[in-house]
């Protein structure tokens, strides 16, 4: 099926074993959990660092708000 497409794909053309592709996997998913994982760590950071300027944000707006509602009955 693969030749059929032209796609030069190895283990339809070799019989690679399913041990052999299995652990091929493993590999490949472990290399790219290894490759990604600092990029992941930094986008969750920064995801953390805006919701935390959106609450600082956030409450200085309700102080202003009860500054003003303090001025306006006084």
């Amino acid at each position: 099926m693969a030749f059929r497409f032209r796609i030069p794909n190895i283990g339809f053309r070799k019989r690679m074993s399913w041990f052999d592709f299995t652990v091929a996997c493993v590999v490949g998913v472990l290399a790219g959990i290894y490759t990604f994982k600092p990029g992941l760590q930094q986008a969750k950071d920064e995801i953390e660092r805006r919701e935390a300027l959106k609450e600082i944000q956030a409450r200085r707006k309700a102080e202003m708000e009860q500054e003003k509602n303090l001025q306006a009955t006084k």
